[in-house]
């Protein structure tokens, strides 16, 4: 069994490395970055000509033809292009308001571009907007992401294959208007910074997109003057490297449905299952929401938050809604919340804060950017960003039960029972973690006791990881824990934040950068902080040079579910046992779900019990007696399995297996000498080790 377990172990170790070793030999440079130097003349006039009239602003409609011919050059010719439109059909629709059209139609791993009044009835994407903002997003004044927040472009499709059509007209702004070229970084730089393995979990993995930002070098500071890219999902373990990843994805949130699939949404266009493991891809004729979103595994059905404009107007802004919706596996509407019948827009209140906030051209009303789902019990509590207060909606009668946050129902006191007039501050990722308690990433802004978040250019301030409790017998709401960082560098006011809590107390939040909304060259960190405020492991995903990430929420899982021996008596000479564990399923859950524990003694079932794991990694506490250990039992096992197949074992009696390190001497001996080997031969084949080069016929 040792000598199988041993090839086993060297086979998983060395295969791998020669291929690792082989390609830092023989890797490629890669190819330069598009540019017209070795364009036909007619090309060079066209292009200089337009860019003329771009920044004179005297371009028209009529010039879209001579656009066109540039553009299906740089098509014809940019590797940056060819990529983009490898293995991707669609048909893009652009409507300039004048019944006149841009058509782009992808196939076949090319890209042809036309203009003209008698458009394609069946196109995939359709993007609306007018010749003014073709310019400014031309001249890139603006980006097609402020250009949509602003409500001067709209869109229906897809959303990641939208931004992979606006990272296509980004390289012909760029090149038109003689920009630099943006510099593939060849990956995210990720940094383990703090790694105290003692204060948590180890095998943890964790699930976070990282949405490709391109800062913008001379518009610095500027509200949306990044460019997004698509951008990839990734699965991380405890060093920062990439167990699994899923390239041109631009979904924002990512939540898992069972052991090995992944629920991604958040960012509209359709939603889609991931299987990690067998990197398979389905997707749902469900809509992918914006923010959050949540399964109810029992209904098979998902719920998520969608935009809707309402009838009241203010400052000439029509007043933007956020509805709870739920469909089922087919894309079928079974349920909805609608706002504007339960929490109807309120002038007074919105303006409390003598701001305007607007979003997609609209009043932004609510920005409710995260929402909990307690199943169980038939309720829901919405994060209602704008309004800083937290909804708890009857899931049956739709009512709002009630209102707690700045302007709510309850009284607010802060960490040492003083009252305040808001405890968090447009925050993000809110959580339900147990009976009245909430776990949220307090993002500060817009906080009347600090000037400086007033107002977002430049701000500074405090954003933290928060837990609350809210008692609906007082009607007041505490804080009961926080964490505010000491570095400055981690304060991220307007976008984004998540805060998790963890099995083991632990609470995981992600601090994330300021280059979507700001435009600015920052850092993502990811920190894992101990209840007594320590920080346990922290993860920095770093930019290179005008190339950045940016991500809205994570998730940490498991490959295996999780014990912890709480107390323990074992008299194998009396047969008796007594246990108490504490157990988590590998992955955060919607709603309880099943397991099965097992007592094993020396290979052979003592005890079988079914349970369900409790929902948002409550503590599912078991308790056992046994009175039939056998005699001279001299190994006890505790097994626990999920409904997935997944099983975690944990020793609770005896002594560990054999002591490995003469194998794992032996393996690393081994593995040496069959690295070394194709190593040695591509140095004499290459003719870097003496010897005969390979291309000369070898003699005797």
């Amino acid at each position: 069994m040792k000598v199988a377990v041993t090839i086993g172990i060297i086979l998983a170790i060395t295969i791998p490395t020669i291929f690792l070793v082989m390609n830092l030999f023989t890797s490629q440079e890669e190819g330069a970055p598009f540019n017209l130097d070795d364009a036909p003349a007619y090309i060079k006039d066209i292009k200089s000509e337009l860019k003329d009239k771009l920044l004179g602003s005297n371009y028209t409609m009529d010039d879209m033809p001579k656009f066109v011919t540039l553009m299906q050059y740089i098509a014809d010719n940019s590797p940056d292009v060819h990529e983009l439109v490898q293995d991707w059909d669609a048909v893009v629709l652009i409507d300039l308001d004048e019944d006149e059209y841009l058509w782009f139609v992808v196939s076949d791993d090319s890209l042809a571009i036309y203009f003209g009044d008698n458009p394609p009835d069946d196109y995939t994407i359709d993007v609306s907007i007018n010749l003014d903002t073709f310019i400014l997003i031309m001249t890139q004044e603006e980006s097609p992401l402020s250009a949509w927040q602003g409500g001067i472009l709209n869109f229906n499709g897809p959303f990641n294959e939208v931004l992979t059509f606006a990272s296509i007209v980004n390289i012909a702004s760029a090149t038109m208007m003689d920009l630099p070229p943006t510099i593939d970084t060849g990956g995210p730089d990720i940094i383990i910074s703090v790694d105290d393995s003692d204060s948590y979990i180890e095998g943890g993995l964790t699930l976070l997109p990282l949405i490709d930002i391109t800062i913008v070098p001379d518009r610095i500071g500027e509200h949306h003057a990044s460019l997004v890219g698509p951008g990839r999902v990734v699965i991380l373990d405890r060093f920062g490297d990439i167990v699994a990843q899923r390239e041109e994805s631009s979904h924002t949130v990512h939540k898992l449905m069972n052991s090995t699939t992944v629920i991604m949404g958040g960012q509209e266009g359709d939603m889609q299952l991931w299987n990690y493991k067998t990197d398979t891809l389905q997707t749902l004729a469900v809509p992918a929401g914006h923010h959050d979103l949540d399964y109810n595994p029992e209904t098979e059905t998902f719920m998520l938050l969608e935009y809707v404009f309402g009838s009241e107007v203010y400052d000439g802004k029509p007043a933007i809604y956020d509805f709870l919706s739920e469909y089922d596996m087919n894309g079928d509407l079974v349920w909805q919340w609608d706002p504007r019948i339960y929490f109807p827009f309120n002038e007074t209140r919105h303006a409390n804060l003598d701001l305007n906030e607007t979003f997609r051209g609209g009043t932004d009303w609510m920005h409710s950017n995260s929402f909990a789902w307690d199943k169980e019990n038939g309720v829901i509590y919405l994060n209602v960003r704008t309004q800083d207060t937290i909804l708890k909606i009857d899931y049956n009668t739709k009512q709002v039960i009630w209102d707690a946050g700045r302007q709510g129902d309850f009284t607010l006191l802060n960490a040492t029972g003083q009252e305040v007039e808001s405890i968090w501050h447009h925050s993000h990722g809110l959580e339900w973690i147990g009976p009245n308690r909430y776990i949220m990433f307090d993002n500060d802004l817009y906080d009347p006791a600090k000037m400086t978040v007033m107002d977002l250019n430049n701000a500074t301030g405090d954003s933290r990881l928060l837990e609350i409790e809210i008692d609906e017998d007082t009607m007041t709401v505490q804080e009961v824990w926080s964490w505010t960082p000491d570095d400055p560098e981690y304060y991220f006011p307007e976008s984004g934040g998540d805060a998790d809590r963890l099995p083991n107390g632990n609470t995981l939040g992600i601090f994330g950068d300021k280059g979507l909304v700001l435009n600015l060259p920052d850092p993502v960190i990811i920190t894992e902080v101990t209840k007594d405020g320590q920080i346990a492991w922290e993860m920095r995903i770093e930019g290179e040079n005008t190339s950045y990430y940016w991500t809205q929420c994570l998730e940490r899982f498991y490959e295996k579910p999780i014990i912890q021996v709480n107390h323990k008596s074992i008299h194998p000479e009396t047969g008796t046992l007594s246990l108490n564990v504490s157990t988590w399923n590998c992955y955060r859950e919607f709603a309880s779900s099943s397991g099965t524990i097992r007592i094993i003694a020396d290979g052979r079932p003592l005890y079988t019990e079914d349970f369900d794991f409790l929902p948002q990694w409550q503590d599912t506490i078991l308790e056992i007696e046994l009175d039939n250990v056998p005699p001279g039992t001299s190994r006890i096992e505790v097994v626990v399995e999920n409904a997935d197949g997944l099983i975690k074992s944990l020793l609770i009696f005896g002594q560990p297996v054999d002591n490995l390190l003469p194998i794992i001497g032996l393996i690393a001996g081994i593995s040496g000498i069959i690295i070394i080997i194709p190593v040695i031969y591509y140095l004499r084949k290459s003719g870097r080790l003496g010897g005969t080069k390979a291309t000369e016929p070898l003699t005797t």
